[in-house]
This record gives structure tokens, sequence and C-alpha cells, in this order.
């Protein structure tokens, strides 16, 4: 291999990584009213009363009117929610 082509391809890859990171592209945080609604979307007859968010922005545990409680969290550029039960069972 040549050497000249791989250390190249090292800088482009750097580069490119430099310039998304300069845009922000892919650094998101969830917000209270994000993950209200995702886990709102997502589950069934849940309808959120509280949101705790995580320090680094990237899960939140919504609790629902009921006691039902969901976890929402980042994955990839979207955010996903699952039920992890309910208060007291």
């Amino acid at each position: 291999m040549n050497w000249l082509v791989l250390c190249g391809s090292v800088v482009a890859i750097l580069a490119l990584a430099g310039t998304a990171k300069l845009l922000g592209l892919g650094a998101w945080t969830l917000d209270e009213g994000t993950a209200r609604q995702v886990a709102a979307d997502t589950l069934p007859d849940f309808e959120p009363s509280s949101v705790v968010i995580a320090e680094d922005g990237a899960s939140a545990t919504v609790r629902s009117i009921d006691g039902r409680t969901a976890s929402v969290h980042r994955h990839g550029a979207h955010a996903v929610a699952r039920e992890l039960g309910q208060a007291g069972t």
C-alpha cells in the first residue's frame, strides 16, 4: 500500500470529521418538549405529566398521568421511547 494514499485518506477523514463538528452535525440534546412528544407519539394512551432530563441531554425519564414510566433516548438523528412499567408493580 502506498503510504501517501494512506496518509491522504487519514487527513481527508479528519477534515470531514472536523467540518461536521464545526457545523454541529450529529450533536443534539433532548429537551422537555421533545421527550414529551416522543413518549406520547410512540406509546399508546400515554399522557406525559413530568419529565426528568439527564445531565448530558441524551436521555429522559417521562412519567404519565396514570403512573406509567417511559425512557426516551437518542437513537441516531431521532429519539425513541420505551415503556419501563407502572409505579408499584
